[in-house]
């Protein structure tokens, strides 16, 4: 049976996020990975100093599905939120277009698999519970090809 490891595709998009240099000064991260741990998390709910630590990114895949036409093709939809201080929204949106910039049209390096063209779906403001806080996303389509 042909699987998809979410791991590696999951692993490929932090690598390609925490070494943006871009990026890296967008969020004003010092290039060390303790801090892009920190600021760049892997699911949607971030956890730890969030409010010391804006702005964040914190990406996740709902349910994807396989093509109907080729089973062995399978889309993942990823979600990045981002996270910053009130009255930094243009900072925000300004992130949400480098992640765009990285990912749409692109193909990933993943070692199981092959990535196919990913790409921009949608973006926007999101409410948030978080005080003194302003959330906008942007949602890439990943589309990657199964090894049988």
């Amino acid at each position: 049976m042909a699987l998809i490891r979410m791991s590696d595709l999951y692993a490929q998009i932090h690598t390609v996020l925490r070494e943006d240099k871009i990026l890296q000064d967008l969020m004003g991260l010092d290039g060390s990975l303790l801090q892009a741990a920190i600021r760049i998390q892997k699911r949607r709910k971030p956890t730890g100093d969030i409010q010391g630590n804006l702005p964040l990114i914190s990406f996740y895949t709902d349910p994807g599905m396989r093509e109907e036409e080729n089973y062995l093709v399978y889309h993942s939809p990823f979600f990045f939120d981002i996270y910053v201080q009130d009255g930094d929204e243009e900072k925000a949106v300004e992130i949400a277009d480098r992640i765009n910039d990285l990912f749409d049209e692109k193909f990933l390096a993943i070692p199981c698999g092959s990535s196919l063209r990913s790409e921009f779906v949608t973006m926007g403001e999101m409410e948030t519970d978080r005080e003194n806080t302003y959330k906008f996303f942007t949602h890439v389509l990943f589309n990657t090809a199964i090894e049988g």
